[in-house]
């Protein structure tokens, strides 16, 4: 899905660099999930999943609100 992997991207550009082992780690656990199912948690359409619901979930939500990303949803993509 492109506005996932424009939020995703984005943070990763900003942010790999700076990532500890164990954020890395959970980095690349997220990105082995649904490009929906990541939009719609970071987007605030459905609750994150306790095991994704940690830092770098934060701070992905946090970036995608400083760089105020707006993205269409479409119903079709659901």
């Amino acid at each position: 899905m492109a506005e996932t992997d424009e939020m995703i991207g984005g943070f990763a550009k900003a942010n790999l660099g700076q990532m500890s082992e164990l954020q890395l780690s959970q980095f690349d656990a997220l990105l082995d999930q649904l490009d929906i199912d990541l939009f719609n948690w970071i987007m605030g359409r459905e609750p994150i999943p306790d095991a994704y619901n940690g830092e770098i979930m934060k701070m992905i939500i946090d970036f995608k609100e400083s760089q105020k990303i707006i993205v269409k949803y479409r119903k079709n993509n659901k």
